[in-house]
């Protein structure tokens, strides 16, 4: 499962917010093949082996890796 951009969506839909379509379907019908800010900023999307980590697994990991690190430069004591 995964959750485009509603005016995405809406394109690839026929304009119907409500339905199903896989990730290849819904790439024909846009015509070209989808990027990480065509995905709305959900859970869904960002769990692993979910939609971004099956289509951008390199782009996922990096992202995954910032959002766990540690932004400082010393450990709190």
């Amino acid at each position: 499962m995964y959750m485009l951009k509603d005016a995405l969506w809406l394109k690839v839909n026929d304009g119907e917010m409500k339905g199903h379509l896989c990730l290849i379907c819904a790439q024909l019908r846009f015509g070209r093949k989808f990027i990480p800010a065509h995905f709305k900023a959900v859970p869904l999307n960002f769990r692993r082996g979910g939609a971004l980590d099956m289509l951008f697994p390199m782009e996922f990991g990096d992202h995954m890796a910032v959002f766990v690190s540690d932004s400082s430069d010393s450990e709190e004591e």
